[in-house]
């Protein structure tokens, strides 16, 4: 069996009002992450993932006592009393991924399908218009109907678990559109597009 995707537009509902909730969260973050980049004498870029900081970028090489260097910059070491310091101060800057969003649509952002050694995970994609556009990928397969409806009735009495039925078994909420591949791509090259004719 392949895996293929399924594409959906959310259009409405509270996963609307949360994105931009989680968007104030994390635009205040950048802003404090500045200041600590300021305040510690880093470049204005640093890594993040998933709107986490992972890694300070120093124009030059910070005091190797201070700081250890990772894959993605420098890192404030937590084995020196000024670096437990410096951790707790970004400890305490509150971020959430976006994709956080995705169980209020009764998805996970972890990967919920596993097939042929290889893990596939539902992904948003948000585009920061008024209001902003949601876009979901779901990883998806055929599976034999029969298949599933057994698997459904051993599922309620509590004899079989298997996470990729279980995955396809998801059906998206009101509020959801489920659109074609191309319009999916479409709606991010537009968007790439304005970034470009707004540098």
């Amino acid at each position: 069996m392949n895996v293929y995707r399924r594409f959906f537009k959310v259009t409405s509902g509270d996963m609307l009002e949360k994105i931009e909730e989680i968007q104030e969260i994390n635009k205040k973050a950048r802003k404090e992450y500045k200041k600590f980049m300021d305040k510690i004498g880093a470049e204005k870029d640093y890594y993040v993932r998933d709107q986490r900081l992972v890694g300070i970028i120093f124009k030059e090489e910070p005091d190797r006592y201070l700081y250890k260097r990772l894959k993605y910059g420098w890192w404030p070491k937590k084995n020196t009393k000024a670096g437990n310091e410096l951790n707790a101060q970004l400890k305490s800057i509150k971020t959430l991924p976006e994709n956080s969003c995705l169980e209020l649509i009764g998805l996970s952002s972890s990967p919920t399908i596993f097939m042929g050694g290889k893990c596939y995970r539902p992904t948003l994609v948000t585009i920061p218009s008024a209001p902003p556009i949601l876009l979901v990928s779901v990883p998806w397969y055929d599976e034999k109907p029969d298949t599933l409806a057994g698997y459904i009735e051993d599922k309620a009495k509590g004899n079989h678990r298997n996470c990729n039925y279980d995955a396809i078994l998801w059906k998206p909420i009101t509020g959801m559109e489920e659109i074609k591949e191309w319009q999916y791509l479409q709606a991010i090259d537009d968007w790439n597009a304005s970034l470009k004719d707004a540098a």
